[in-house]
C-alpha cells in the first residue's frame, strides 16, 4: 500500500531524529549508522528520502509531547496513559511512535470523531445539561479501539534520541 503510512514505515524505526537547533539547517542523524551528514531537509539521499523525513518530524512531535508530560508533576498532575483522537489516530505508526517515545500506553477511541464528542461534552457541561465532565463522559461511552503499549527496545532507543532532542531544543 502507499501513502503516508507506507512512507513512515520505510523510514525505519526508531532511527531518524530531526535536528532542531537551527531550522534553516535542519539535518538528520541516522542512529543505525551513526552518520550525520548535516544536509538540509530537502536534500536527503534517496535511500532515506521522504519516509525518514516524515518519521523524523513525527518523532520530534512525540518528543515535544514527552517534554510537556515531564512538566505535569510540577502542576500536581500525572498522566499514566495518553488518548489520541482525530485523523492521525487512524494511523498505526503515529500512536506507536508516541507510545514508544513517551513510554506510556496510547489509547485510540473506537469513535472516529472523538474530538467532536469531547467538544460536545464540554459544551453540555457549560450549558448546564450535565453536572460535570466525568458524568457527561460516562454517558457517552468511550470504548478504545486500540491500545499501543510501549516497546521496551524501541523506548530505549528513543530515550537516547530524546537526550539529543533536549540538547538541541535547548
Amino acid at each position: 500500500s502507499g501513502g503516508v503510512e507506507a512512507l513512515v514505515a520505510r523510514g525505519g524505526r526508531p532511527r531518524a531524529s530531526l535536528r532542531l537547533a537551527d531550522p534553516a539547517k535542519a539535518s538528520y542523524r541516522d542512529e543505525t549508522s551513526g552518520s550525520d551528514a548535516g544536509e538540509a531537509v530537502g536534500s536527503r539521499p534517496a535511500d532515506r528520502g521522504r519516509g525518514s523525513a516524515l518519521r523524523a518530524a513525527m518523532e520530534s512531535a512525540a518528543f515535544a509531547i514527552r517534554r510537556a508530560m515531564e512538566r505535569l508533576p510540577e502542576l500536581g498532575l500525572k498522566a499514566e496513559s495518553l488518548r489520541m483522537a482525530g485523523g492521525a489516530a487512524g494511523s498505526r505508526c503515529w500512536p506507536r511512535i508516541v507510545a514508544d517515545a513517551t513510554r506510556r500506553p496510547v489509547l485510540v477511541p473506537a469513535l472516529a470523531e472523538a474530538a467532536c464528542l469531547g467538544a460536545a461534552i464540554l459544551a453540555g457541561v457549560a450549558a448546564g445539561f450535565f453536572s460535570d465532565i466525568r458524568s457527561a463522559a460516562s454517558l457517552a461511552g468511550g470504548q478504545s479501539a486500540a491500545r499501543f503499549e510501549p516497546s521496551p527496545d524501541a523506548a530505549a532507543a528513543y530515550d537516547r534520541l530524546y537526550e539529543e532532542y533536549l540538547h538541541l531544543a535547548g
